[in-house]
């Protein structure tokens, strides 16, 4: 098995990072659920819990999702690859409306993880 590139373990600890994050929002939105603030600003405090919970999941996905690139799943690797293309459609719908940096943001940053994940030595990484 090839050594995991530095490259791939810093995409699998910002993933890691980003589920960790969405499990704290999550937990967050289950506890201050019932705050005057959060009921206004989500629309209700079932609408505040339903949301914390789907985030606590989606968080929980995500964890998998970066152990299995610190493993070399190729399933981790295209789960993160599809997403950043559904970034970068973002970004070109973002651009259509106005929001030139942000596109432009978003369509450099999926094109650069996705061609780190796709890279030879990503390849060989991934491989086994």
């Amino acid at each position: 098995m090839s050594t995991r590139p530095g490259l791939v373990t810093f995409i699998a600890v910002i993933v890691y990072i980003n589920a960790v994050l969405t499990i704290i929002g999550g937990v967050i939105l289950l506890i201050a659920g019932n705050s005057a603030e959060v009921d206004t600003a989500v629309g209700g405090a079932g609408l505040a819990f339903g949301t914390g919970v789907i985030a606590i999941v989606l968080g929980v996905i995500t964890l998998l999702v970066a152990r299995g690139l610190f493993r070399g799943s190729n399933l981790s690797r295209g789960i993160v690859a599809g997403l950043q293309i559904l970034s970068a459609i973002n970004g070109v719908f973002s651009l259509v409306h106005g929001e030139v940096a942000v596109g432009v943001v978003n369509i450099l940053f999926a094109l650069l993880v996705i061609s780190i994940l796709y890279s030879s030595r990503a390849n060989a990484f991934f491989r086994y």
